[in-house]
């Protein structure tokens, strides 16, 4: 980095392209700091410069004022940018001590990623895998002259930077549980309440849709939480979360409905309009949820996971209509059997459903 006292700026940054985007920032955290991010655009072997400006533990906002002429190339490996911030001394004020020996900078890495971010200068990036801090001697950064490399024939060379230290390791852990859970919940948990209400009892029904709903409640946390992380979900506007909403509402209507109607059918024994409304809302619940997951991975930038998840679905979604099938056989076959043995009472002597024998109940 190289700055004139007339408040030009030249920036040479060099990093991997292993990792979808490397950055530098100014000051010692992410609040308050003015972030290089460069990225690898929809070519082979372009790359895009983004100035931005972050406020606290999200992603930058990109500043459109900050246009600076800049070469940003992406070959052997490495992102290379080459760039120039005119009249840019208002900024540097307020990021840069320029007197200082050990001005500190962070700088991080994005994750891993077979498909770049594209050309724009607003594109959206993951959160970093990996950040850090150093030092940089701006005393020998500065000069009277335009800001130019450092180095001989227009090279740049490190120089008063220090070496990297505080750096650390990181993972978007709050993705990964809403993922989880969600999935978990609609294509695993919530089916298997709706197939135990006819191989066992109505209370273990109950007892697994709400654990499945406390899984639902989590997961509707961690996808505000992460929200908040980026620019792209800030504002509730994605089909994801619109329909994540919607469905966070049906889970609850669901369990009110059929709590309230048991209560109900169990004092009365008599079928309900809630009963009805229970019965078909919550399967439109359930196949909403499961269609919603892959709208997530494409806002998350995760659609590689979209032909496992398809798989998973589909093979869980045939032996869970076979269970079906066979309870229906079953049902049917048991209320056979029940009324031929109850077409063997004569003279009027009570006719004993099969459902109800017992070792001790003998039919006479």
């Amino acid at each position: 980095m190289s700055a004139s006292t007339n408040g030009s700026l030249a920036l040479y940054l060099a990093g991997t392209s292993k990792h979808s985007w490397i950055a530098v920032g100014t000051g010692t955290e992410m609040q308050d700091s003015m972030m290089f991010i460069v990225y690898g655009d929809k070519t082979k072997h372009g790359a895009t410069l983004s100035t931005r400006y972050s406020t606290g533990e999200n992603e930058p906002k990109y500043m459109s004022n900050m246009n600076p002429e800049s070469n940003a190339i992406n070959e052997s490996g490495f992102f290379t940018v080459d760039a120039h911030y005119q009249n840019s001394s208002s900024w540097m004020q307020h990021h840069i001590d320029m007197s200082s020996s050990k001005q500190p900078f962070i700088f991080a890495l994005g994750p891993k990623l077979s498909h770049s971010n594209g050309g724009s200068p607003t594109a959206t990036i993951q959160r970093h895998v990996v950040y850090g801090r150093f030092t940089m001697d701006m005393t020998k950064a500065v000069s009277d002259s335009a800001p130019s490399a450092n180095g001989d024939n227009g090279t740049w060379i490190r120089s008063g930077a220090s070496e990297a230290y505080g750096v650390s390791s990181d993972y978007d852990v709050g993705s990964a549980i809403h993922a989880v859970v969600m999935c978990l919940a609609f294509v695993i948990v919530f089916p298997l309440g709706a197939l135990l209400l006819r191989f066992v009892s109505v209370r273990v029904h109950y007892m697994v849709q709400l654990a499945a709903s406390i899984l639902v409640i989590i997961g509707l946390g961690t996808g505000v939480y992460i929200s908040t992380e980026y620019n792209r979900t800030k504002n509730y506007n994605t089909a994801h979360q619109i329909i994540g909403l919607i469905v966070f509402v049906g889970v609850a209507i669901q369990l009110i409905l059929g709590t309230v109607h048991h209560v109900i059918f169990k004092r009365t024994r008599r079928a309900t309009k809630l009963g009805k409304i229970h019965l078909y809302l919550g399967p439109a619940v359930l196949v909403l949820g499961i269609i919603n997951a892959p709208l997530g991975t494409i806002v998350g930038q995760r659609s590689q996971y979209n032909i496992p998840y398809a798989v998973v679905v589909a093979v869980l979604a045939v032996l869970f209509f076979a269970a079906r099938v066979y309870i229906w056989r079953s049902t049917k076959q048991n209320k056979t059997i029940e009324e031929n043995v109850g077409s063997e009472g004569s003279d009027g002597e009570a006719q004993v459903p099969l459902h109800m024998l017992n070792s001790t109940t003998k039919l006479t």
